[in-house]
């Protein structure tokens, strides 16, 4: 069976149940953890293989989405008379404000630039704008038929805004946003030992620091008590699950061993359960060539262990 937009994997974990070959395909990368977490609690034969579009987009998709306003140059957000709908504007001296237009990398449904999107954009929102705009800028990942679209704008845009197309992933070229890891690798009796010593990541930081300004506010109104997040120096609690591969140092990431730390802080050693709590390492009988680490919030890092 061929699932496409295969979310949450229900129908992988059907078809594996019953027996039958499947291929699960999501462009989400939380999907793709889902069912992979699913599938190997249900000791599942499987592969997991990986589509880039030139750039790690998907990796760490909110981070690459709070990294893109620095990255258009002069982009402010908030213009006044620009609808949420767009990132933001640019001013310049010639065109004047010019609305720009991002895909939520967290949305699959707006990974690809089609005639619905544009026929929208026309449409509608270069019709609902409040400002004097002489053009706007609509940044994509993928694009259905480009000639097809520009064909479309020019016999469909009544207005005379001017619609420039870009590609999103000439911008991100290059740009990796990752968490921090420090880690050792050490050979035992037994194989060997990978320790964590600590985990640093800024976005998670300052959302976490940004939900406690709120809430303390928001006590301080009511009369309450506020009792912040608090994060530790290591920053451990961050972690979701940890990975190793100890077949390549590069291409399709191989899963040989992995621990998976669930709501409640129990961990989960290759799909098995227990009421363990993790220690901040992980084996595994072969020398280990890379670590892979996923906050809580899905973005995964991926180091070459030397």
């Amino acid at each position: 069976m061929l699932i496409f937009f295969g979310g949450s994997g229900g129908n992988s974990k059907s078809c594996n149940d019953l027996g039958r070959k499947f291929i699960h395909v999501d462009i989400g990368l939380n999907s793709i953890q889902t069912v992979r977490d699913r599938l190997v609690e249900a000791k599942a034969n499987f592969q997991i293989l990986e589509i880039k579009d030139g750039v790690s987009l998907f990796r760490n998709p909110q981070q690459t989405m709070d990294k893109l306003a620095t990255l258009i140059h002069g982009l402010q957000k908030g213009v006044k008379g620009i609808s949420n709908f767009w990132f933001g504007a640019i001013t310049k001296s010639k065109e004047g404000i010019v609305p720009v237009y991002v895909p939520n990398l967290l949305n699959t449904q707006e990974k690809v630039l089609d005639i619905p999107t544009i026929n929208n954009i026309i449409n509608q929102e270069l019709q609902n704008l409040e400002v004097n705009a002489k053009k706007v800028i609509v940044y994509y990942i993928d694009i259905d038929d480009q000639k097809a679209l520009e064909k479309f704008i020019k016999d469909n845009n009544a207005t005379e805004i001017e619609v420039e197309l870009k590609d999103l992933k000439n911008l991100l070229h290059d740009v990796v946003i990752e968490d921090i890891i420090d880690f050792k690798t050490t050979k035992t009796k037994d194989g060997y030992e990978t320790e964590i010593n600590k985990f640093i990541s800024d976005r998670l930081i300052q959302k976490i620091g940004e939900f406690n300004q709120k809430g303390n506010l928001q006590s301080i109104a009511k009369g309450k008590k506020f009792n912040p997040i608090n994060i530790s120096e290591e920053g451990l609690e961050l972690i979701e699950l940890i990975a190793l591969d100890c077949e390549s140092k590069e291409g399709q990431w191989h899963s040989t061993t992995e621990i998976k730390i669930d709501k409640l802080g129990y961990v989960i050693t290759n799909g098995v359960k227990s009421k363990n709590f993790w220690d901040g390492k992980i084996t595994s009988d072969k020398k280990p060539l890379r670590i892979k680490v996923r906050n809580i919030s899905g973005d995964e890092t991926i180091k070459v262990i030397e």
